[in-house]
């Protein structure tokens, strides 16, 4: 990451406030020891006894594993840490006296262990990653990610008492956790807009609990790792003039498989790529009817970036006939985790993080304002 980039998203930070549902566009491979010349080794034959007690432990060991991951989709993906929301007003500070806003109806569904460890099980990095940070840990207990998207289970933790973070219910049904203005720490995934989501009740005065969803900004390959990049100071970092005394560390995230993704597409050229927990959606110019100009590159070309709000309705149609309603804006329903607009390398994708899993090879088909996006692959 840049220090333009780090100076960019440390303003983002300070300047965190309640303003609607939509967010502004903005590797290491494990090393393998490998004994290139090593001895034959004689080969034995192992007692049937043997054989029975090596099982034994295999299978503990994964459903160890399975137990573990489980409870990461639960907490990340199902109803465990939240509970549905109706629709609600707010009214939010703008310092002029109060905005009422109207908050979307949210819905969370959770899948059956056994289904979800099929979908995603073998891509879950469960090696925790800890991160120090003065006197903050942040230790990354679980994640799982696909080319679109990234989704991480974490604690935050300080013996002195945990106040990095500004949290609230309220915050999780909008853009999510940020950053104090006095924090001395800050932490984002590289090249990726994210929404942290605490859970309150798994919280503590030194620990925070929260789980961290972020979109690319453009693909990330399969066998690449995502960077997170850690920034500390013995200071609010927002009281930094300059670089001195901002310490920078950057860490793999070791989710380096890519869970796979199925391709859907209109007659119009409209693309979509599903994966159990993410969907990008790539608009054709002629689609994006609500779209923003932008200049791009050197020789000033006008570009036109989607509008999310365009969005007006998303649905995933399965086999069955079953139907899961991601976006309607009409009945106020909003059943995303997180969503951007502006990504992608002609800055025509919008990239959202779903509430919930689902199964892709089971999918119909998926409608976008009605349209219908059809399996491509």
């Amino acid at each position: 990451m840049t220090d333009q980039e780090i100076r960019a998203r440390l303003h983002k930070a300070a300047d965190q406030k309640l303003s609607g549902l939509q967010d502004d566009p903005w590797l290491a491979q494990r090393v393998m020891n490998r004994a290139e010349e090593e001895e034959p080794v004689m080969k034995k034959k192992l007692s049937l006894s043997v054989v029975f007690v090596l099982v034994g432990i295999l299978l503990v060991g994964t459903a160890l594993a399975a137990a573990i991951h489980t409870d990461f989709f639960n907490r990340v993906f199902g109803g465990e840490t939240r509970k549905d929301v109706a629709e609600h007003v707010e009214i939010i500070d703008n310092g002029k006296g109060g905005l009422e806003s109207l908050f979307p109806r949210r819905e969370y569904v959770t899948m059956d262990a056994e289904t979800a460890e099929r979908l995603i099980g073998a891509q879950v990095m469960s090696e925790p990653v800890t991160v120090q940070m003065n006197h903050h840990t942040l230790t990354i207990l679980s994640a799982v990610r696909d080319e679109n998207a990234l989704v991480m289970e974490m604690t935050l933790e300080n013996p002195e008492g945990e106040n990095a973070l500004v949290f609230s219910q309220l915050l999780n049904e909008e853009k999510g956790a940020y950053f104090a203005n006095d924090a001395d720490i800050f932490f984002c995934v590289d090249r990726a807009a994210e929404m942290m989501w605490v859970d309150m009740e798994g919280s503590t005065d030194t620990c925070v609990h929260l789980y961290y969803y972020c979109v690319f900004f453009d693909d990330l390959p399969d066998g690449e790792a995502p960077v997170l990049t850690a920034m500390y100071a013995d200071q609010p970092l927002s009281a930094l003039t300059d670089d001195r005394g901002r310490h920078v560390e950057e860490t793999p995230i070791p989710a380096v498989q890519a869970v796979r993704t199925r391709a859907f597409a209109a007659e119009d050229g409209a693309q979509i790529a599903l994966s159990p927990f993410s969907m990008k959606v790539t608009l054709t110019p002629a689609c994006n009817e609500r779209g923003a100009a932008m200049v791009s590159g050197d020789e000033e070309q006008m570009i036109v970036v989607p509008d999310p709000d365009s969005l007006a309705r998303i649905e995933i149609v399965f086999e069955d006939g079953s139907t899961y309603t991601v976006i309607d804006q009409g009945g106020n329903i909003d059943n995303t985790v997180y969503l951007c607009g502006g990504l992608g390398e002609e800055a025509l994708d919008t990239r959202i993080v779903l509430n919930r899993l689902v199964e892709p090879e089971k999918a119909a088909k998926i409608l976008i304002n009605g349209i219908a996006f059809i399996c491509a692959d």
